[in-house]
């Protein structure tokens, strides 16, 4: 078993994000911070099967409004910055097959550290997602591979900002041959 366990703190100041009122206009959202815990595991559940899970937790908040902010957002969240992320990732390989399969997920992430004109702070919704991998190695110069993303087609938003948020990738399927020489 391998795990990884990491704690951190990131301080910003003068954090620029564009007005929620105005997003053509850039304002200070003011000072900063990320703090959190990351902790990954990594198993080897038998000669065939492999088990990767990851957490983190994230606290972010603006810790110093900007200067003449008028309505504070001091303790709002940052932009983009889920709570907590879950990640799973099961392989099985067995001769020259592999089999993989995992999911992800994100809880929701403010679209600014700027409070809206009704004094709220927007969020874009938690989301979760899944895929899977087979593979096959004809030998160990040449892997034919096919992956498949969003399994389900989940609807979700990949990033957020004030003005606008960016959808996630829809279903998808990608197919690979990797060759070494």
């Amino acid at each position: 078993m391998l795990a990884t366990l990491a704690l951190f703190r990131t301080e910003e100041s003068n954090i620029r994000e564009s007005d929620p009122l105005d997003p053509t206009v850039s304002r200070l959202a003011g000072d900063g911070m990320d703090e959190g815990v990351d902790l990954q595991i990594g198993r080897k559940l038998s000669e065939a099967w492999d088990l990767t899970l990851g957490y983190t937790y994230l606290h972010s908040a603006i810790t110093k409004s900007a200067p003449g902010d008028l309505a504070s957002n001091l303790g709002a969240r940052l932009k983009d910055a889920p709570m907590h992320r879950v990640a799973m990732w099961l392989s099985y390989e067995t001769g020259p097959w592999e089999l993989s399969a995992g999911m992800q997920y994100a809880s929701d992430r403010a679209g600014s550290a700027l409070l809206d004109a009704a004094g709220f702070q927007q969020y874009a919704p938690s989301y979760a997602t899944a895929s899977a991998q087979i593979g096959y190695a004809f030998s160990k110069a040449v892997k034919l591979q096919a992956n498949i993303y969003n399994i389900s087609d989940a609807h979700y938003y990949d990033g957020v900002d004030a003005a606008h948020v960016l959808p996630g990738a829809g279903r998808s399927v990608s197919f690979t041959t990797r060759v070494k020489f």
